[in-house]
């Protein structure tokens, strides 16, 4: 925080964020804009292009606004206090000193007030984001999209991407749900496995393979399958030594 006052009290001695060529006073020449009233800035544009202030207008003695060149209105209030930190809608900020009391009432136009380049945030092509979503060229969807898991079916985001994930330990665990006539009681049985069940003998059979066994636990409904390894066979034995 000190560091960024100091920035700033090094910025009322200056004209930085704007430039300093050019004049500082309006095209009427009724005002010379002073160095303690625009502190700081940063706009994000969309092309390459420059910003500057157009017009300074203070109506009455409450309220002065700012007009950028592209287009935006900034209005600061000049009972505020000092620096005030404005950002608006579209990302953009000004940061506004004292020097805005000593503004007079009238409006004033300037066509050399432009800001510094460094100042100046190009966010186009892939920096825009997606800004709409579409399935199966239905109607884009706008606003807020929120992604949930599903059964099996998981999302995870990485800076800019979205990963979809498919597979038996992705997502939501498939239970028991009940997607057919099957029961829908674990405690009486098992009524899929990941998503497989029963065939038409109406009994789901689980068979180890080489190197793996199967013990079920009625009491407990529970079924564990683990590796069954030999000695000799299935585990390495000791790597003798290398010939002296």
């Amino acid at each position: 925080m000190i560091q960024v006052l100091d920035w700033l009290y090094e910025n009322e001695l200056r004209h930085y964020p704007l430039k300093e060529t050019g004049s500082k006073k309006d095209l009427a020449n009724t005002l010379l804009l002073g160095t303690n009233i625009i502190l700081d800035a940063q706009f994000v544009v969309e092309d390459n292009t420059n910003i500057s202030i157009t017009n300074i207008t203070n109506d009455d003695d409450s309220e002065v606004i700012f007009t950028l060149s592209n287009g935006e209105e900034i209005t600061i209030s000049k009972t505020s206090d000092f620096p005030v930190y404005h950002r608006t809608d579209n990302g953009n900020l000004l940061v506004v000193g004292k020097g805005l009391i000593t503004i007079p009432i009238g409006s004033f136009n300037f066509n050399t007030l432009v800001f510094e380049e460094s100042t100046v945030l190009v966010f186009k092509d892939a920096w825009l984001g997606v800004s709409n979503l579409s399935f199966n060229s239905i109607e884009p969807i706008d606003g807020d999209l929120i992604f949930k898991e599903g059964y099996q079916f998981d999302l995870f985001n990485s800076l800019q991407n979205i990963q979809f994930s498919v597979g038996s330990v992705y997502g939501r665990q498939i239970g028991c749900t009940k997607f057919s006539d099957y029961p829908e009681d674990c405690d009486d049985i098992i009524s899929s496995i990941n998503g497989v069940g029963p065939d038409g003998n109406k009994e789901l059979f689980l068979k180890a393979g080489p190197g793996f066994v199967v013990w079920d636990d009625p009491p407990n409904h529970r079924i564990y399958v683990g590796f069954a390894f030999t000695s000799g066979n299935d585990i390495c034995g000791d790597i003798p030594p290398f010939p002296i």
